[in-house]
């Protein structure tokens, strides 16, 4: 976990290059507050095909009272099998304000768990609320599905769940 406490508060200061494929990340849950300033995230790179993974993106999760707000996710390279997956956030039951996407956001081969997936979030939960955010990732589902899989894809959001707040 990036941090445990919601009254965390993190400010970046500069852009930040991710490395890529040379530097493949390791998504992070997020608690407290991130403000990225309007800066860029550049060359962020997950490549987790391994079935039953769970929420994938620069987070994995934004947690109840977390939020994230201007930040710029540029070039990125997301293919994974999790039930979550964007660019930014897996899941988001926080808050997601003034944030970008661009690049490419991809399912892995084998599907065996419903898929939510968006070019900036997989799934907004109960509770969580995106304002003023968009995205031109590419987002494509490139497996087959087994019996009773759910498959929920979308350019900004898979999917938003019953209780979720503010998408605008």
């Amino acid at each position: 976990a990036l941090c445990t406490s919601s009254t965390t508060y993190f400010i970046q200061t500069a852009n930040i290059d991710l490395g890529g494929s040379g530097s493949p990340w390791a998504p992070i849950q997020l608690y407290g507050q991130y403000d990225g300033g309007n800066f860029n995230i550049s060359n962020l790179y997950i490549n987790s095909t391994v079935a039953g993974g769970l929420y994938f993106g620069l987070f994995s999760t934004i947690n109840v009272s977390a939020g994230v707000q201007n930040v710029n996710l540029t070039n990125v390279s997301v293919t994974t099998a999790g039930a979550g997956t964007g660019a930014l956030a897996g899941s988001v039951s926080g808050s997601v304000i003034n944030c970008t996407s661009n690049g490419t956001v991809a399912s892995g081969s084998t599907i065996t768990q419903n898929i939510l997936m968006g070019g900036l979030i997989g799934t907004v939960a109960s509770g969580g609320s995106v304002l003023n955010s968009s995205s031109t990732a590419s987002v494509t589902w490139g497996g087959s599905s087994g019996t009773n899989i759910i498959v929920n894809i979308g350019g900004l959001i898979g999917a938003v769940n019953a209780g979720a707040g503010a998408i605008t």
